[in-house]
């Protein structure tokens, strides 16, 4: 039995909530609030629901949501609005607050009219089981504020008792206004001191609550989401702070910096977003102080707040899975005879890896010919000799060179690897200028793709994307300029698929010699085997692990909508919608390599993926017209369906999406409709092939991740890691769905990654406190429904989805989502403006 930080929810431990029912006089009264905007950049907006929350909560010290009672709404008119707390706020509190964040968002000391559509109003206090509809037929609805306030319910049960670490001991939680739980005690804050006090980092744990529905089942339920948060020690880009507010509360605000001048000196100081601190001073209720960056070095006052996840921080990111099993064992004690936890059963079919490493030197050859091109080059673009030297022992590597340490071939002359495949080297200093490069007259030689031949780029970059690890230049020496982009955009546009492979934080030093003994060099590895699945270049893998007893034809449909970044002036509410569709064909002749394609939107084709991702990335990224909702989404069903008609009918057809990004646009994949609506694929069924799609699910809050399972044990205390199998469980509803859980290679590598299952963040041995600097990983589920099963048993499909993410295209190690779907996510990553700007 694999057990999980998943429980389900008797309505009886949802207790109770406070609802204002507002009115169309508040609607049209915030209707009329102008643009407003609070920091020192940006342009002015109209005011969020939340910013009113956030200044009520600081008023209050208690958790508010302001949202649309959108369960029964009718579809043709606005839902009406609900504003929801814990417990009754004081009417003339409740006035005064809101009329003093209006007329400071109006800038108008005289203007009242938010506060006077709150007059008359009666709060209701009712239970929260009254609000779910649904749960006898196994699928549970309730309006969209309905699940922030459940856990708020169930934090609040939590934070009664203490959590003991054995070890450490207890830790008294306080509850934030957001509804999580805080280990706010200086005496349960971690610290890491380095360079003999000059460095000092502090961490603090903290717990999520998330109330969910699952699949079948007829109560809700919360998932237990522990994060450890790294405290900042500077007010300079942070987001976010927390301020203890009396007993057993903390007040969550988002903060922001601006340009303040102080004795002829220009300063940046923070300032509470959302006017919550000019609320609260005209309530009269303590004034909220942020202090200054010496507060937060040293941890005095009320006052904290967190880093960025890329900041540098003394301490690695993760509590722990030790930590967790503690934090679950405390959650089921607490609510013990209204929750149940969520576990699944050990169905007894295992999978496996049937291949690792790099693809085989012998296979390459059949590998390009899979790819429609009769030869690939691979043309290394590197500035620094150390770099070149790494690229080089993988290439040789590659393609079984003995000897690989001494394999340096000349600049700009092509070297063969086998029969088709070939490299050239060729030095480019302007990859480390300090400014913008014209690439049409720096690479003015590099051939282009075309009928025959397959060009690809391994380029060296000294850009990190973590500042923890970019190299800083030397103080004599120009900025670095980040050349990717401009690079990517340039090399697609001549068709040429690009792998960029960062220089080492610490640089080479020219005149090493290579050990006889050299040391995995995994960047680079990664690099390579990236650069081959990009270009479609694969072996026969995958047909090895799954053994399919015919042909199959896998595809892969990733959906994501993006924002246009706020940089774009003209465009800051925009967004554009991605579709990236992949397709693999799984043999059942496992000595012949799979194809693999992607659906080209530009030329309505299926094309072998190099040839379409050039296409995708040359051009501007997805659709600006296409959405998650309403005529958005028929768009992207029609635009998914006629890409989809289009594939060979000559051998069945799986199809793969993610749940949490694709439900609103096939209602058939919603939990609560599962099978029943629209799906991917529905014009092909109607034809008479056989299709089916699964759905994968792997987000935290919608997922209950493992935390320990059945079987001996060395160490009692130790979490053991979910197995290499399948696991099910069947709703009170009776319905199925599969479960597969992973222990990342990191927690299984090696003495580092399983101090997370011997260690709490606490009880870290002395000699072994360099750890607490490591990330420390957990383990991590992938929930499986079929909502179409075609010709085969929903279970088959379920251990098929897990075997492709057991086996992956070219990692040794696992992935969450399985082989078309991964892929099709790795190359929207690929993209120049994946999250950037136009």
């Amino acid at each position: 039995m694999l057990r999980t930080r998943g429980f389900l929810l008797s309505p009886d431990a949802l207790g109770h909530v406070c609802i204002y029912r507002l009115t169309d006089l508040f609607e049209h009264a915030w209707t009329q609030l102008p643009g407003y905007s609070d920091g020192s950049t940006g342009r002015p907006t109209r005011p969020r629901y939340a910013a009113l929350a956030t200044a009520l909560s600081a008023v209050t010290g208690q958790p508010v949501v302001l949202m649309p009672d959108d369960l029964d709404a009718d579809p043709q008119h606005p839902a009406p609005l609900v504003l929801v707390t814990t417990r009754p706020i004081s009417p003339s509190v409740l006035i005064a607050a809101v009329r003093a964040w209006e007329r400071h968002i109006r800038g108008d000391v005289t203007t009242d009219t938010l506060s006077r559509a709150f007059a008359g109003i009666v709060p209701e206090t009712q239970p929260l089981a009254a609000f779910i509809q649904g749960a006898a037929a196994g699928t549970p609805r309730a309006p969209r504020w309905f699940f922030r306030v459940a856990a708020w319910h169930c934090a609040d049960v939590l934070s009664r008792t203490p959590l003991v670490i054995p070890g450490h001991g207890a830790i008294d939680w306080r509850l934030d206004t957001d509804g999580n739980l805080v280990a706010w005690d200086e005496k349960d804050i971690v610290t890491r001191t380095l360079y003999n006090g000059r460095t000092v980092g502090r961490c603090m744990h903290r717990v999520e609550l998330r109330v969910v529905a699952m699949p079948g089942e007829s109560r809700l339920a919360v998932h237990v989401i522990p994060v450890f948060s790294r405290l900042a020690d500077h007010w300079a880009g942070r987001k976010s702070a927390y301020i203890a507010r009396g007993k057993g509360v903390v007040l969550r605000l988002p903060v922001g910096n601006r340009r303040v001048t102080r004795d002829g000196e220009t300063l940046w100081e923070p300032f509470a977003r959302n006017a919550a601190a000019e609320v609260v001073e005209a309530c009269g209720v303590e004034i909220i102080d942020l202090g200054d960056n010496d507060d937060l070095k040293h941890l005095r006052g009320p006052v904290r707040s967190l880093t960025a996840a890329s900041d540098r921080h003394p301490l690695g990111r993760g509590p722990g899975a030790l930590f967790t099993k503690y934090l679950t064992l405390q959650f089921a004690d607490c609510l013990a005879g209204v929750i149940e936890q969520i576990a699944y059963e050990d169905t007894g079919r295992r999978f496996q890896r049937a291949v690792t490493g790099r693809v085989p030197a012998q296979n390459l050859d059949d590998a390009i010919v899979g790819t429609g091109k009769q030869n690939v080059v691979i043309h290394v673009l590197q500035d620094s000799a150390g770099t070149r030297r790494r690229m080089a022992a993988e290439i040789a590597a590659l393609a079984g060179i003995d000897d690989s340490g001494q394999f340096l071939p000349q600049d700009t002359q092509s070297y063969p690897l086998t029969q088709r495949l070939s490299v050239v080297f060729r030095h480019t200093a302007a990859l480390d200028a300090p400014e913008k490069v014209d690439w049409d007259t720096e690479l003015r030689d590099l051939p282009s793709t075309d009928a025959t031949t397959l060009h690809v780029a391994l380029v060296e970059t000294h850009w990190h994307a973590n500042p923890a690890t970019r190299r800083r230049p030397a103080q004599d020496s120009p900025s670095r300029h980040d050349h990717k982009d401009d690079l990517k955009r340039w090399l697609y546009g001549h068709r040429v698929i690009p792998q960029f492979l960062a220089t080492r934080s610490t640089p080479d030093d020219d005149t090493h010699a290579p050990t006889d003994e050299p040391v995995r060099d995994h960047p680079a590895e990664g690099a390579v085997r990236k650069l081959l699945v990009r270009a479609g270049l694969v072996d026969t893998r995958l047909s090895e692990a799954a053994s399919p007893e015919q042909d199959l034809l896998l595809v892969g449909i990733h959906v994501r909508q993006q924002h246009v970044s706020h940089r774009n002036p003209r465009g800051a509410t925009r967004t554009r919608m991605i579709e990236i569709l992949t397709s693999i064909e799984l043999n059942r002749d496992a000595t012949s390599p799979a194809q693999v394609r992607m659906y080209d939107a530009s030329t309505h084709q299926w094309r072998p993926v190099a040839d379409a991702m050039s296409a995708y990335a040359s051009g501007p990224i997805g659709h600006a017209d296409h959405a998650r909702h309403r005529e958005g989404a028929r768009l992207v069903r029609d635009s998914v369906e006629s890409a989809l008609r289009l594939l060979p009918r000559d051998r069945p057809i799986c199809v793969w999406v993610e749940a949490e990004a694709t439900r609103t646009i096939w209602p058939g994949l919603q939990y609560s409709t599962l099978g029943d609506g629209a799906l991917p694929g529905d014009s092909l069924r109607r034809d008479g092939c056989p299709l089916a799609v699964v759905c994968v699910n792997i987000t935290d809050e919608e997922t209950p991740q493992p935390v320990d399972r059945d079987g001996w044990r060395k160490y009692p205390e130790r979490p053991l890691p979910p197995k290499d199998t399948l696991y099910r469980r069947t709703s009170d509803t009776g319905r199925e769905h599969w479960y597969i859980g992973q222990a990342s290679r990191q927690y299984t590598g090696g003495p580092i990654g399983r101090a997370s299952g011997e260690y709490t963040r606490f009880t870290v041995p002395e000699e072994h406190r360099h750890r607490l600097g490591k990330d420390w990983h957990d383990f991590t589920g992938t929930l499986i429904d079929v909502a179409q099963q075609g010709p085969w048993a929903a279970e088959d499909l379920a251990l098929l989805t897990a075997q492709l993410c057991h086996q992956s295209l070219a990692w040794d190690g696992r992935t969450r989502r399985p082989a078309p779907l991964h892929l099709a996510h790795v190359l929207d990553k690929s993209h120049p403006e994946y999250r950037a700007p136009e």
